[in-house]
C-alpha cells in the first residue's frame, strides 16, 4: 500500500496551479498585438542593395524625377477598419496570470527544482497521467534516481533503440511490461521510485508554501 503525502497543496492553490500550467498557458498566446505586427512585416523593407534597383533609380532620376520612384512602397497603413488577428484576454484573468506567474517565477529563483516538479505536476504531464490509473504522480517518476535507473535498464535492453516516446511514456511501458512479466528488481525500482516522486513533490509543495507565506508578510 503506496504511503499518503505529508504535504499538500490547499485546493484553491491546486486549482490556480492547474489553471496557470493549463489553460492560463493558451491564455495570451493570442493578443491584439498580432495585427500590429502583421502590419510591420507587410510595410517592411529589405536593406540590401539590389544593382537593378539601383540602376532604375539614377534613370528615374535623369528622366521622370516627378514619378514615384523604383521601389517605393504602393500600398499605404490606415487606420480603423482593421481586424485583429487576435483577441484581448478578460482583465480578470490577465490580472490571475501574472499574480500566480510572480509567485511560480519567485519559487523557481528559490528553488528552480521544485518549480520544475510542479510544472509537471500541475501541467499536461500530470493531467495526462492523473486520468490513468498510474496518477499524476507518476509524471515524476523520470526524475527520481530509481526512475532513472529504470530508464537506464529498458533502454540497455533494447540496445538503445529511439522509439520517440517521453521518459514517462517509456516508464510507462515498463511498468507494464512488469504488470504482465512480474520481475521482483523491477517491482522494487517501480516502488522505489513512487517513493522518491514523493519526496520530489512534497519538497516542491513546501518551497512553494514558504515562498507564498514569505510573500503575503512582505505585501
Amino acid at each position: 500500500m503506496r504511503a499518503r503525502l505529508s504535504v499538500q497543496l490547499p485546493p484553491q492553490d491546486e486549482a490556480a496551479l492547474s489553471w496557470f500550467y493549463g489553460p492560463g498557458q493558451s491564455l495570451l498566446e493570442r493578443s491584439t498585438m498580432g495585427g500590429m505586427l502583421e502590419r510591420a512585416e507587410l510595410f517592411s523593407v529589405s536593406f540590401l542593395p539590389d544593382p537593378e534597383q539601383d540602376r532604375a533609380r539614377r534613370e528615374w532620376e535623369r528622366e521622370a524625377p516627378w514619378t514615384e520612384p523604383p521601389g517605393a512602397l504602393s500600398a499605404r497603413p490606415r487606420s480603423g477598419g482593421h481586424t485583429s488577428s487576435g483577441y484581448t484576454p478578460e482583465e480578470g484573468l490577465v490580472s490571475r496570470y501574472a499574480q500566480v506567474s510572480r509567485l511560480v517565477r519567485a519559487v523557481s529563483e528559490r528553488d528552480a527544482g521544485a518549480a520544475g516538479a510542479l510544472s509537471l505536476y500541475y501541467g499536461d504531464e500530470g493531467s495526462r497521467w492523473g486520468e490513468t490509473t498510474r496518477g499524476r504522480m507518476f509524471s515524476l517518476y523520470a526524475y527520481t534516481a530509481a526512475g532513472r535507473e529504470l530508464l537506464h535498464r529498458h533502454r540497455t535492453r533494447k540496445k538503445g533503440a529511439d522509439l520517440g516516446l517521453s521518459h514517462a511514456e517509456e516508464l510507462s511501458v515498463v511498468a507494464e511490461v512488469n504488470r504482465v512479466q512480474p520481475v521482483t528488481a523491477r517491482r522494487v525500482l517501480l516502488e522505489r521510485a513512487h517513493r522518491q516522486a514523493q519526496v520530489v513533490y512534497e519538497h516542491a509543495v513546501g518551497v512553494f508554501l514558504q515562498v507564498k507565506e514569505e510573500r503575503r508578510h512582505a505585501s
